[in-house]
């Protein structure tokens, strides 16, 4: 008996075993799936596709040479997409029921209309309203539609071509179809978005057109393979030099709003150091609180560059920012109207209120909405905002805005504008509409350069670099270094490439690849302080105690009044249980800093270790005396046992225990054993000193 899944359950297992090219095993689960939505039409589309795979396998099960049997098992493949993808339209239609009486072409040409109307003798308040309804009505008709026929992309080619339909109300439409794309991939959408791509020369459609090619091809990344039409499509782009300048902005921009919705990319963890898995080496009784953390960027690498700079002030400005202060202004009932998330903003639109076109408040008002401060999502909630809003608040109201004082208005729009802004009216529909709506493409990855259809396009070094180098002062270690590894692979590739890649493999806890990346950097570039240290820590954490020691030893020659170099090479020597040659590296750290306390610290356990307990003793009751730790008082302890004072031993350990509480005072006390062995202390004894230090606590 088959297991008893619901459809979206069959429809995922379908999808995963299509993008694994098992035909045959989808086809038997595509069965059950279509079977559930009772389509004879669809039942008849998913025979076909059987008996004729069928036959293209008797052929082959016979012998048959046929050099066209992949190209046609990879059709039979999307055209298995393809039916689930209506199967899964028509579930979704029965589960959010959308009411569209009318056909594209019908609304258009009351749009046209209104756009004649509009040049001839202008629009009244009841046009205005009348115009509202029929981009409402554009939206839902776009965004209700399943896979195009040929008839359906002709209606939208009609409306992307009409000259009196506005640019706002074509705008309105895209976003529509990407909302359907996400819903249902069709590829031939994402054909018609590439021909209107290429055909526009308005800017702002172009890069939202780019935005409708990239989330569905970043969702559906996996099936890409199987619609060759589409790809060779998609190829032709690369050509255009404006396509690598729009697709770098868009992922650059891309970068913030994913920065905490990176959800799909794991960072692979490595393997516990060895320092970490031996009892011998304890960095407390050292004064070593962790391995060294090197945060700093190198001051050597250059600035970002011009083009970059431009991008990093205009985001400064804030997608987050603004997010933060305007998503409780979604209330309004305008955002109930899906649509309205979607339409850019117009002075002229019914919602925006009257009173505020002609008053005193518009010299403040048309500061803020004629810039690009602001999304047009946010503008209709500011506009709804100040409604009721003396001259005076919303003066005050605009000096709270980030960038409001001031304000220049940018006439001339840019690339980086429209993109920040698109995206921006995006993230705050798929986080704040309160309406049904498609997955989440923000929960995406958006690493585009690992897309299939994208990665040829990156292959210029300086993009690469500005990109890896943007998602690194954003924090973003993940996507800098997919972009870095890219940049290592070019010719031009130079020591700063490979020092950037190995900080962002070490911020991705990555230690290995850290090294490599170092060891590159170093190699092309011996003479860099900063590579050293990085080289020098990383080798520690990984436990490759010896490099390490011959990196500092390097960093020696040239810092030679470096206390902390020092330290570290005493740490590296002690790891390497050389104690004799540690203790010299630590005398060199405290000369040099006096009032460091993790050298004395380490000079005094180095004493214990190498049977200087004398020292050890003076050490130790000099770092008692000022700032002592639960570890000090036990290592005193030890070195007053060894020495033969029994009776300041155990008053140091009665000291220990007080401080940590005897359960925490054992584990410590007897991780020492094997030191306190090899001066003639057995476990007996160890035990013996343990009872005295419960029976004196017992007294207190």
């Amino acid at each position: 008996m088959s297991e008893q899944l619901t459809f979206w359950q069959l429809y995922n297992k379908s999808v995963g075993l299509l993008n694994e090219k098992r035909l045959a095993e989808a086809l038997s689960l595509i069965h059950r799936l279509v079977d559930k939505t009772a389509n004879w039409q669809l039942l008849d589309e998913l025979e076909n596709i059987k008996s004729e795979y069928s036959l293209l396998l008797n052929y082959m099960k016979q012998g048959v040479n046929d050099p066209q049997r992949e190209r046609q098992r990879i059709k039979f493949i999307s055209r298995s997409y393809d039916l689930i993808e209506k199967a899964a339209y028509l579930m979704r239609s029965k589960e959010k029921a959308e009411i569209v009486t009318r056909t594209m072409p019908q609304i258009l040409k009351d749009l046209e209309d209104l756009g004649m109307k509009s040049i001839t003798s202008g629009l009244t308040e009841v046009d205005l309203q009348k115009h509202v309804a029929l981009y409402t009505e554009l939206f839902h008709c776009a965004k209700k539609s399943s896979l195009w026929n040929a008839e359906e992309e002709k209606s939208a080619e009609e409306v992307m071509n009409s000259a009196l339909v506005s640019d706002k109300d074509k705008s309105v439409m895209l976003s529509a179809l990407l909302l359907s794309n996400l819903y249902s991939f069709d590829a031939q959408k994402i054909i018609f978005f590439a021909n209107q791509y290429s055909e526009t020369e308005n800017l702002q459609l172009r890069i939202q057109l780019l935005v409708c090619i990239v989330f569905p091809l970043q969702k559906y990344r996996s099936r890409l393979f199987a619609y060759n039409d589409m790809l060779f499509r998609l190829s032709l782009l690369r050509e255009s030099p404006a396509f690598l300048q729009d697709i770098a902005t868009l992922q650059v921009f891309g970068l913030e709003s994913l920065a905490t919705h990176d959800v799909n990319r794991k960072l692979r963890e490595e393997i516990i150091p060895a320092m970490m898995k031996t009892s011998k080496f304890n960095p407390n009784k050292f004064g070593i609180d962790k391995v060294e953390d090197i945060d700093e960027s190198n001051s050597e690498w250059k600035a970002i560059d011009k083009t970059i700079g431009e991008l990093a002030e205009l985001e400064a400005k804030g997608a987050d920012v603004y997010y933060s202060t305007f998503s409780s202004l979604k209330r309004f009932p305008f955002f109930n109207e899906e649509a309205n998330w979607f339409y850019p903003y117009d002075s002229n639109h019914p919602s925006v209120p009257a009173q505020l076109r002609d008053s005193a408040k518009k010299g403040i008002m048309q500061a803020m909405l004629d810039s690009d401060v602001l999304c047009d999502s946010d503008k209709y909630s500011f506009c709804m905002l100040t409604t009721q809003m003396s001259e005076e608040q919303l003066g005050l109201l605009a000096s709270q805005i980030p960038g409001a004082e001031g304000l220049e208005v940018r006439k001339e729009k840019t690339r980086e504008s429209f993109c920040r802004n698109y995206l921006r009216e995006l993230f705050r529909y798929f986080y704040l509409y309160n309406g049904f709506r498609p997955s989440n493409p923000f929960e995406e990855d958006f690493t585009l350069v690992e897309n299939s259809v994208f990665k040829s396009v990156f292959n210029d070094y300086d993009v690469l670099m500005r990109i890896g180098s943007y998602a690194m002062e954003k924090k973003n270690f993940a996507v800098a270094s997919v972009y870095l590894e890219k940049c290592a692979e070019c010719p031009d590739a130079g020591a700063e490439t490979f020092q950037k890649l190995g900080f962002c493999h070490q911020k991705n806890k990555q230690p290995l690849e850290a090294v490599r990346a170092y060891e590159k950097a170093y190699a092309l570039n011996g003479k860099s302080k900063w590579t050293l240290r990085h080289l020098a820590q990383v080798n520690m954490f990984v436990g490759n105690y010896k490099d390490a020691l011959n990196y500092y030893k390097l960093l020696e020659i040239t810092e030679k009044a470096d206390a902390n170099i020092a330290f570290r090479c005493g740490e590296c020597l002690v790891r390497l249980e050389r104690y004799d040659e540690a203790i010299k590296e630590f005398f060199k750290a405290e000369y040099l800093e006096p009032e460091n306390v993790s050298a004395s610290r380490a000079l005094a356990w180095c004493s214990v270790l190498t049977g200087d307990v004398k020292q050890a003793r003076r050490y130790y009751s000099k770092i008692i005396s000022s700032s002592p730790r639960t570890d000090d008082f036990i290592s005193a302890g030890h070195a007053a046992w060894i020495d033969g004072d029994m009776n300041e031993a155990a008053s140091l350990y009665l000291r220990a225990a007080s401080d940590t509480g005897l359960e925490e005072f054992n584990r410590k006390f007897y991780a020492d054993s094997e030191v306190l062995s090899k001066y003639g202390i057995d476990r007996n004894e160890i035990m013996l000193m343990m009872d005295i230090v419960v029976m004196e606590m017992n007294k207190e």
